[in-house]
């Protein structure tokens, strides 16, 4: 059981045939194997927890919080990236800037959970318009950026014309009852 358990398998039992000095060595080792196989799988559950809590803290770290798009921090590194590969393999590439007008008045006459409701609007039109491979992000305040892969100038700039089409047909209706296009 001693030669198992060096070899990996933690939970060994000896079976305890006698209450001398060898019984209690067998019951003392019962229960050491168990105590270890038990901590063994509580550090392993543990580090797997902590694994999953780490990824969690770096998806946030490149997630805007508001509108859940990747963030600027995010672009910089995907950006090169996007272009290496653009270079690499000969293939389109485009990009899409975007940012919303007159916004600084929005907030200053409706306030700023208006802004943040319309930041929130505008990323759910993005996300909803663009492909599941193309990157999304919110560059700054108002500003939006997606970085398309294999697309080519007239299919972004037709892509992008949808898109305006999209955000003037899905005006966003404010908790006062304002509306903005």
């Amino acid at each position: 059981a001693a030669q198992a358990m060096g070899d990996g398998a933690l939970r060994q039992q000896v079976p305890v045939e006698s209450e001398d000095e060898v019984g209690v060595l067998a019951r003392t080792f019962n229960r050491m194997s168990d105590e270890i196989a038990q901590q063994y799988e509580d550090l392993r559950q543990s580090h797997a927890q902590i694994e999953s809590m780490a990824s969690q803290m770096r998806e946030l770290s490149l997630r805007d919080a508001l509108t859940g798009l990747h963030n600027r921090r995010h672009f910089d590194d995907q950006c090169a990236q996007f272009f290496a590969s653009t270079l690499r393999y000969q293939r389109p590439f485009s990009v899409m800037l975007g940012d919303i007008d007159h916004f600084k008045r929005v907030n200053d006459e409706h306030g700023h959970t208006a802004g943040d409701l319309a930041l929130q609007h505008i990323a759910q039109l993005l996300k909803h318009h663009f492909r599941s491979g193309e990157l999304l992000f919110r560059y700054g305040g108002e500003e939006f950026i997606a970085l398309m892969q294999a697309t080519s100038r007239e299919a972004a700039q037709q892509g992008t014309e949808r898109l305006l089409q999209a955000l003037r047909d899905s005006p966003l209706t404010l908790p006062d009852g304002h509306i903005l296009n």
